[in-house]
């Protein structure tokens, strides 16, 4: 009895550049930002905290008409929460305009702050 049989060999070349490995941020990024309360000219803005941080000391809230990159926003006005709450209520705000909220978590002098998380909203 003679069997026939196929044999496939694959060869895939896979190349990578531009690599960068750092350390992961000891500062974690808030989750699950949404809006809450949103009325004509004013909206809650809520997170929650990542799971198991213990060790953020407030966040950093940033609401703005246009959308801004991570250089731009260091230099943006920011609005500090630090109450322990979750939430941060933006006033004064312009009907039919849609809104960028970025928010970040604060963790020190020790482990700096965390990656911005961006929700939008019109």
């Amino acid at each position: 009895c003679i069997t026939a049989r196929s044999l496939w060999i694959s060869i895939v070349d896979i190349f990578v550049d531009n690599v960068k490995i750092s350390a992961q941020a000891a500062c974690k990024p808030v989750q699950s930002v949404s809006f809450a309360n949103v009325e004509r000219r004013s909206f809650d803005v809520t997170w929650t905290p990542k799971a198991g941080v213990t060790n953020c000391e407030s966040y950093e809230v940033v609401v703005m008409d246009t959308e801004l990159d991570a250089p731009a926003l260091e230099s943006a006005t920011k609005h500090m929460v630090t109450d322990g709450s979750n939430t941060y209520h933006a006033t004064g705000l312009t009907r039919n305009t849609t809104y960028y909220v970025y928010v970040r978590s604060n963790c020190g002098a020790t482990d700096g702050v965390s990656e911005w998380v961006i929700l939008e909203k019109l």
